[in-house]
């Protein structure tokens, strides 16, 4: 082959349509498979478990893995050889590196201890959430407690990752372990974007900073030392999006089976996280299927309607699997019992959430939204903290002063996204309106505009949308706009290609540090973990302790994985002799 041959290969391949520029962007797709098969396959076993009234045993996990590595061996897409134990060999480190991790920091939160540890808990320990409900005797059984704070979010609430990290806690034995999803859901991002930007023909530079943002979300880093599920959605809800948006490519970029496989492991969990996750999830499912079916109409393929008709019900069954099968222990549940798929949000006497928790005292969409996106970091009450309201401040600047105490939370609801994300933001805008008028009126601007305008209509449209842990699309439009930053770098030579890496260089790195400065929190959590590891030391020096939980049942779990020998006393907080568990609402006193 000539010099002539070669370089003409190259073209055909940075162009993007048949050959991956590397192979290695094959490993990285896989990796994120089997990611994505192990959480979906997770969810499916055991929602077919406990409709047949089992439980979570150490069996789940096993069989979980396998499922995960038979499904990647069926949606391969490339030719089967000695690669496929050396991506599974690496998988097994990422989940091993993920759960060590989650394991070194014990949960301090409030949300982790009072609702989220305690369903891991118990759907460890025996509980059936299909035939039995979390208080009474299965409390009792366990905490040795029938104390029913928060409960209602234990029974009610979306469980693919409480199930995942029940699957954990039962072949580890500490439930801390059981928080590893955020971490192994940023690695899955990872690959799965870069995959996808080296089959678009970028280089491995490119495709390095893009994935490594888009993998650092904010709220998923916050979140890494918590058993919160905001961060884990965020980053499944890209997976879906991604998927998506690839399996409208045509088939040289991924066969029709495999993207369609990534879509439906994506959404099967989106919408077992949350509630918002089905909302969210369904949103952008619905949006895809309207493009490509106006797609198919305008290109006058001869059988459009067929194909339609065909991706309508491979939907309807996926939405229908996301309900009836991975959603028994929720959805079902709650219709069952109460009436209505969401309960305790909707039905008979709902409850309201939202209005105690608020920072703002009216629902203004637009003015909310952009408010909270444009002030200081801050947490604020609208009911309890009168007189007090967010701040507005110059997008890229930082009140030493005041926000840096808000990079230790999982949920600043102020400017949430981070110290630089307003200006971030605003630049993505900018340059993401002025590409789509730059370019050419053809298929790929209209996917960008319709995934650009969705965007922003959920914005609009969702009340919450300044809750940044609530509101996932506003980091997926900086994500378009850092793509076609970066993308612009290719355009230009001499001067204007060397000013424009510098901006993309400067946005990159400020991207980067905007979400690392929240492992502040992770830093914190690690220090105090040490602290309260050595004081549990100290409580199984005795024979017998009485406690009083308060509001954080679930940090029960760490006295018992620890062997405390414990009795419940709820009047030890009346006494002067009781004694405070570090961080973890918990007050005790020792027996001799």
């Amino acid at each position: 082959m000539d010099g002539t041959q070669v370089l003409n290969r190259r073209k055909v391949s940075i162009e993007g349509s048949t050959t991956l520029p590397h192979k290695s962007a094959k490993f990285f797709l896989h990796i994120s498979q089997l990611i994505l098969y192990f959480f979906a396959s997770n969810l499916l076993i055991s929602s077919a478990v406990f409709i047949v009234g089992g439980k979570i045993t150490p069996l789940l996990f096993t069989m979980s893995m396998v499922s995960a590595v038979l499904l990647l061996i069926l949606f391969y897409d490339s030719n089967l050889n000695r690669r496929i134990i050396i991506e599974i060999l690496i998988f097994t480190v990422l989940l091993m590196i993920s759960i060590g991790f989650s394991g070194m920091i014990i949960d301090s939160t409030y949300d982790g201890n009072s609702y989220h540890k305690v369903a891991v808990g118990l759907l460890r320990n025996g509980w059936n959430p299909v035939f039995e409900l979390p208080s009474g005797s299965v409390m009792l059984d366990v905490l040795k407690t029938n104390a029913t704070h928060d409960i209602i979010w234990v029974e009610s609430y979306g469980k693919a990752a409480w199930v995942f990290g029940a699957s954990i806690y039962a072949v580890v034995g500490s439930i801390e372990c059981g928080k590893a999803y955020t971490l192994l859901s940023m690695f899955c991002v990872f690959g799965l974007t870069f995959y996808f930007g080296r089959y678009k023909g970028k280089n491995a530079l490119f495709c390095s900073v893009l994935s490594f943002i888009a993998a650092l979300n904010p709220i998923a880093v916050a979140q890494l030392d918590s058993f919160y599920v905001d961060g884990f959605l965020h980053e499944v809800l890209y997976l879906l999006v991604l998927s998506l948006f690839i399996n409208l490519q045509d088939d040289s970029m991924l066969s029709s089976a495999t993207s369609a496989s990534l879509v439906a492991s994506a959404m099967l969990v989106c919408s077992n996280i949350k509630f918002t996750g089905m909302l969210y999830g369904g949103i952008y499912c619905i949006v895809y299927f309207l493009f490509y079916c106006i797609r198919e109409k305008k290109k006058d393929h001869p059988d459009w309607t067929k194909n339609c008709v065909k991706r309508c019900m491979a939907f309807t069954v996926l939405a229908l699997c996301c309900i009836i099968w991975a959603g028994a222990p929720t959805y079902m549940t709650n219709l069952i019992r109460h009436g209505t798929f969401t309960y305790p949000i909707t039905g008979n006497q709902p409850v309201d959430i939202m209005t105690p928790n608020s920072s703002f005292s009216t629902v203004n969409h637009f003015r909310n939204w952009f408010i909270s996106l444009f002030s200081k970091m801050g947490n604020y009450f609208a009911l309890t903290d009168a007189g007090t309201s967010p701040q507005l401040k110059i997008p890229f600047t930082v009140d030493f002063n005041t926000e840096l105490e808000y990079l230790l939370t999982p949920d600043t609801r102020i400017s949430g996204f981070g110290l630089f994300f307003s200006g971030l933001f605003l630049v993505a805008i900018i340059v993401t309106v002025i590409k789509l008028f730059q370019m050419k009126k053809d298929e790929s601007f209209y996917l960008c505009f319709v995934n650009t305008a969705v965007n922003f209509i959920i914005c609009f449209a969702i009340s919450e949308s300044w809750w940044a842990r609530y509101a996932p699309y506003n980091y997926f439009v900086l994500l378009t706009g850092l793509y076609f930053i970066l993308d612009n770098i290719s355009h230009y030579d001499g001067r204007k290609k060397i000013a424009t890496k510098t901006v993309a260089t400067l946005i990159s790195v400020l991207c980067i540090i905007n979400s690392l400065l929240f492992l502040k929190g992770t830093s914190n959590g690690i220090n105090y973990s040490r602290t309260i590891n050595h004081m549990i030391t100290e409580l199984n020096t005795y024979d017998k302790i009485y406690i009083d939980c308060g509001t954080f049942p679930g940090a029960c779990f760490n006295l018992l994985d620890a062997g405390v020998n414990y009795e419940i006393n709820y009047n030890l907080i009346e006494n002067e002799q009781s004694n405070n568990l570090y961080y973890m609402g918990i007050q005790w006193q020792a027996t001799y």
